[in-house]
């Protein structure tokens, strides 16, 4: 069982996701309550947006272990994937509500609010998850997304250059500042 375990985890390190998943269910058919297995698997079925197996895991766990803050946040990308914004909005919010110093439910919750027309309060969590992880590019660049889409065009010029000083190389930031430029210029 550990070693279908093992196996699995090192597949999914790897990105193969279809032998990961294989690994799990060989871990599984040992033993059907193995949480590790579980959710392992379910974020290789999300990561080959396979939604539907990766909830169906997801609410294996919660089942076992219903404060499982890894497995709402696992469940709210599936439900991301499937824009199925309020879904994904009230697993976030419950991955905060059980672990409020993860950075990434504030992440994943403030791109479901600014994919479903909320800028606003998705400019306070992405607040919040650069004020627990403030070296994360991603959250500033997502701040910088959810300003511009609100017209507040210095703010996110703000917000993407400092993306791109913690990572230089990273080219949603350079293209949204490239549009902002030349919205400015017109």
């Amino acid at each position: 069982m550990q070693n279908y375990l093992e196996q699995g985890n090192s597949f999914l390190e790897k990105k193969d996701y279809l032998k990961a998943i294989e690994a799990y269910t060989q871990a599984l058919e040992k033993d059907s309550k193995l949480v590790e297995a579980l959710l392992q698997r379910a974020v290789a079925y999300c990561l080959i947006n396979d939604t539907v197996h990766c909830i169906e895991d997801c609410n294996q766990v919660l089942q076992l272990e219903p404060n499982n803050f890894q497995a709402y946040d696992t469940r709210g990308w599936a439900y991301r994937i499937r824009e199925d914004w309020e879904r994904a909005i009230m697993d976030f919010s419950q991955v905060i509500r059980l672990n409020p110093e993860y950075s990434y439910a504030y992440n994943g919750r403030g791109n479901a609010r600014l994919s479903s027309g909320n800028p606003k309060d998705a400019i306070n969590d992405y607040t919040q998850a650069i004020r627990l992880n403030p070296n994360w590019p991603i959250a500033y660049y997502n701040r910088g997304r959810a300003q511009f889409a609100r017209g507040n065009l210095l703010a996110a010029i703000v917000d993407l250059g400092e993306a791109l000083r913690l990572d230089p190389r990273h080219m949603p930031s350079r293209e949204l500042l490239v549009k902002i430029r030349e919205k400015l210029q017109h």
